[in-house]
């Protein structure tokens, strides 16, 4: 991430809320990112998945410029590249913590159960 920078317009101004983010994470390795409420995270971490534009700056993953891909490829990348822990509850009630980590990858990956498992054991 390089000079990342996001505001919001209300209705009667600009409020910036990420002034020239600078980050550099290398593969494996395992981040968390904390912060008073408001100070910026989710959306930090939503233009940095590309749920979010940016006003300025450019975010790159794995080689891949965000600001390049769209629909698919911004899908996969998504998929193979990162992943989130929520702060606000998405669980299925009715599922283990194994079975709500795993039922992201179900459909692309038949060693999603090891893999949620072995994730579970890094938090």
């Amino acid at each position: 991430v390089k000079n990342l920078r996001k505001s919001y317009q209300t209705q009667d101004k600009t409020v910036e809320i990420l002034k020239g983010i600078n980050i550099h994470v290398n593969p494996g390795d395992f981040m968390i990112i904390m912060g008073e409420s408001g100070s910026g995270k989710t959306t930090f971490l939503n233009c940095v998945s590309g749920f979010d534009t940016i006003d300025e700056g450019s975010i790159e993953i794995g080689g891949t410029k965000l600001n390049e891909i769209k629909g698919k490829a911004l899908e996969q990348l998504r998929l193979h590249q990162f992943g989130f822990i929520f702060q606000d509850n998405y669980l299925i009630d009715n599922l283990t913590i194994l079975e709500n980590v795993a039922i992201t990858r179900l459909q692309y990956d038949a060693k999603a159960y090891e893999k949620a498992m072995e994730l579970l054991k890094k938090v």
